[in-house]
């Protein structure tokens, strides 16, 4: 029996940034902004610096999974570029990256997330460039290896991927601890999005998502938290969608329909 299955589990590198990011007000848009690379093998052959980025058998499949859920933009294969990063992060109150990331636990400044390269000479975002930016989204999804580890800073907690978008005003980031099965994450995601989609907190939908991933998973051996337990939810655990506006609608129209019917039933008795 593992803790999900009784627990939401979330985190925070301190209770300072974990006091700021739940007084954060972000633009709820429900606008997704999706990046999926395509990696070859025989780009990976003839560049060194793609060495370690073997291709991602499910990665372009998981964009198109959650991609239904909200009103999407999504950039794959060669498309999904820094510079059209630039263009688009601050249009979207959700970002989805579905790619190779690099972790310097060392030099966590050298700590990047991998696009594709042709309108650009760098495929690499490394951290001290994400800093830079202005990112108003009310989660950023880092769907790829070891985004939430790096340089464990005294006072500071871990110097990572995830906490430079955490920096520039991310207001919850679902990263990973370690190097993720492409697959099972792939199986994870749309789940994890769908839950959002009907109004479950962030921290509930993840562990739903995990939850479903373990029921329907047959095979014992991908059932080991290896699999699964390495995606994990910080800052900002509210929902994104508020169904409550939506129900008390629907109450009062149930209202109004109610008495309309009882003006007419009178009027005709």
């Amino acid at each position: 029996s593992y803790l999900i299955h009784s627990h939401e589990v979330s985190y925070a590198n301190s209770a300072t940034l974990w006091l700021a990011n739940t007084q954060k007000s972000k633009i709820r848009d429900h606008k997704l902004l999706v990046f999926a690379p395509k990696f070859s093998q025989s780009e990976i052959e003839v560049s060194l610096a793609r060495a370690k980025m073997s291709p991602l058998k499910y990665n372009q499949n998981e964009a198109d999974q959650i991609s239904q859920f909200f009103t999407s933009t999504i950039f794959k294969e060669q498309t999904a570029t820094i510079s059209n990063f630039k263009k688009q992060v601050r249009k979207h109150s959700i970002l989805h990256f579905a790619t190779h990331a690099s972790a310097n636990d060392e030099f966590p400044d050298y700590s990047y997330l991998a696009f594709s390269s042709t309108d650009s000479p760098s495929k690499k975002m490394y951290v001290k460039d994400i800093y830079s930016y202005t990112i108003n989204a009310d989660l950023v999804t880092l769907s790829a290896c070891q985004t939430g580890f790096g340089k464990l800073q005294k006072g500071e907690g871990m110097l990572s991927i995830a906490r430079a978008f955490q920096f520039a005003g991310a207001a919850a980031l679902v990263t990973t601890l370690w190097k993720v099965d492409d697959q099972s994450t792939s199986e994870i995601m749309p789940n994890f999005y769908e839950n959002l989609k009907n109004g479950l907190s962030k921290k509930e939908a993840l562990r739903k998502a995990k939850l479903s991933y373990l029921e329907n998973t047959d095979d014992p051996i991908l059932k080991h938290p290896y699999y699964w337990s390495g995606i994990i939810l910080s800052g900002n655990t509210e929902p994104i969608v508020n169904n409550t506006n939506m129900h008390l609608w629907g109450i009062i129209g149930i209202i109004f329909a109610s008495i309309f019917v009882i003006i007419i039933s009178k009027k005709y008795s």
